[in-house]
């Protein structure tokens, strides 16, 4: 997606190079404009997917897996009301639910045990 953003650029560039001297006539019919509004959406798409980038590299740096994502998803599906992911493990955080529907505070996904959930307090 980061090529979209770079194609999106070059025809920006070169269009808005294009319509330059036709932006400063008196019948005002330039291109330039049109190649700024590339230039606009390169820097969207890029700054767009950048951030996920980024995101993705942070996941990555804190070795947070696949299934304390997946729980954490499904977790905020009762808000969203989007369909679950089906875990592979099903006992996967079935001793959490359990902890807080007694009422039990418990620790956040990415708490310093290694992902591991357990009982606060």
């Amino acid at each position: 997606r980061l090529c979209l953003g770079a194609f999106s650029a070059l025809i920006g560039c070169i269009l808005f190079i294009y319509g330059w001297k036709d932006l400063q006539s008196d019948l005002g019919g330039s291109i330039s404009p049109i190649g700024a509004m590339f230039l606009g959406f390169a820097v969207l798409i890029s700054w767009f997917n950048l951030v996920r980038l980024r995101a993705a590299h942070e996941v990555a740096r804190q070795r947070i897996g696949c299934q304390e994502i997946c729980a954490h998803y499904n977790y905020l599906c009762r808000y969203t009301g989007y369909a679950e992911i089906e875990l592979r493990d099903s006992n996967f955080g079935k001793h959490t639910e359990s902890l807080a529907a007694e009422g039990i505070p418990v620790a956040p996904l990415n708490s310093p045990s290694g992902g591991v959930r357990a009982k606060v307090g």
